[in-house]
């Protein structure tokens, strides 16, 4: 901050979220370095519609102020060289936090179609609208507060969830937003009539995609044949996806359910 010879001066920054800032003050219309009266100090700095004033005097040795972000944005700081203050006034941008839980991707914009990434800020009463992308095989559980996605977002004022996207709107503090993925279930019908059979059809399986086969009792052969395993075309052709002896022979690597023939 400096006066520029002038009996105020004016400096706004852009700062990050938890992190300590040491703040100087260098008045070049009396060539002087100016710091807090009392001594070395570090002072938490919030979010609020009023500012912070601190005393300042001639600096010696580590009388500077260390101003700590509570929250990230974009501070000003106004020097008044007749009565020796410092200024902070808080921001009026918001720190987003983003990201994924599991297998997908997000993407967001602000209300001017400005594209968001995770450590942009964002205007005061400004929004932004978030797009999840599931990968293939995966779908959207929902929108949650923290990256261990315990804490969900539910619709209501200034919160919009739509089909894979959320909408934050009159923004007036730092946004955590992560995306949780899920892989999709289907289910594996189990074909198991024709030549060889002989008892001891397993049921319908549920499979969840990119997962081992859920562990089944293979059925019985009729005397003179072998049960092989059970495989997505008849005759035992195409892929295997149970072995001999009910275990998993593959994952379920199908984006629907399908039928499994036994062999």
């Amino acid at each position: 901050v400096t006066s520029a010879g002038k009996d105020k001066g004016y400096f706004s920054a852009t700062l990050l979220p938890n992190t300590t800032y040491e703040v100087k003050v260098y008045d070049t219309k009396n060539s002087k370095w100016y710091g807090l009266a009392s001594g070395a100090s570090t002072v938490d700095v919030y979010y609020s519609t009023a500012s912070t004033e601190w005393t300042m005097t001639n600096a010696t040795g580590n009388q500077n102020l260390y101003v700590h972000t509570s929250s990230g944005g974009t501070y000003t700081f106004e020097w008044n060289l007749t009565d020796k203050k410092l200024k902070v006034s808080y921001p009026t941008s918001w720190y987003i936090t983003m990201g994924v839980s599991g297998n997908g991707t997000l993407s967001a914009v602000d209300g001017s179609s400005n594209t968001i990434t995770n450590g942009s800020f964002v205007d005061n009463n400004g929004s932004v609208t978030f797009t999840a992308s599931p990968s293939t095989g995966y779908h959207l559980v929902g929108w949650y507060s923290n990256s261990g996605c315990t804490t969900a977002y539910t619709a209501g004022t200034n919160v919009i969830i739509g089909e894979n996207t959320l909408t934050l709107s009159n923004i007036t503090a730092n946004k955590t937003v992560y995306a949780k993925f899920a892989a999709n279930t289907y289910t594996a019908t189990m074909n198991t009539t024709g030549e060889g059979y002989g008892s001891g059809a397993p049921a319908n399986q549920t499979v969840t995609y990119n997962s081992a086969m859920p562990a089944i009792m293979p059925p019985t052969a009729a005397n003179g044949y072998a049960f092989m395993g059970y495989f997505d075309e008849e005759g035992g052709t195409g892929t295997q996806y149970y072995t001999s002896t009910g275990a998993s022979a593959r994952t379920w690597n199908k984006t629907s359910s399908a039928t499994l023939y036994a062999y």
